[in-house]
């Protein structure tokens, strides 16, 4: 999230929030600071996240859940797999909402499940074999708007 919007930011209605964040992202970086290219100073990911659950006015401490039996692997060399550790931190008691982060270790700016090369444009090319789009569409299915 750019620090400088955040102050800014007030919605005046809470909605359930995912983020994803690859730690080994370097177009990015998920220890904030400089992303590659134009913008200026970004949150890291669990700031965002904190800032979210905040903003969302969530009560209690996160959850931690750790997701096993995926692979990491390289976008230049698909077939080489390496298991990697993904992280779910989530807030449920959000007044009906949950905000959550999924944290890739290793991975690059890449979408999970992507094969696409972007070479150096994204970083390391790393990418998960993590199902996120079924993740993603069964967190917004527990959260409808009516």
């Amino acid at each position: 999230m750019p620090a400088d919007l955040a102050p800014h930011c007030n919605p005046a209605q809470h909605v359930s929030m995912m983020l994803m964040q690859g730690t080994g992202d370097t177009f990015m970086p998920a220890q904030g600071g400089s992303p590659k290219g134009e913008g200026g100073t970004i949150y890291s990911d669990r700031e965002t996240f904190a800032f979210w659950a905040k903003t969302a006015q969530c009560q209690g401490s996160a959850k931690m859940q750790t997701l096993s039996n995926y692979h990491l692997f390289s976008a230049f060399r698909p077939r080489i797999l390496t298991p990697t550790p993904i992280t779910f931190y989530h807030y449920e008691n959000c007044g009906g909402n949950e905000v959550g982060l999924l944290e890739i270790a290793d991975g690059g700016h890449m979408w999970p499940g992507s094969y696409k090369n972007f070479g150096a444009l994204f970083g390391t090319g790393k990418v998960s074999d993590f199902p996120v789009n079924k993740a993603i569409i069964e967190f917004f299915l527990r959260h409808a708007k009516e």
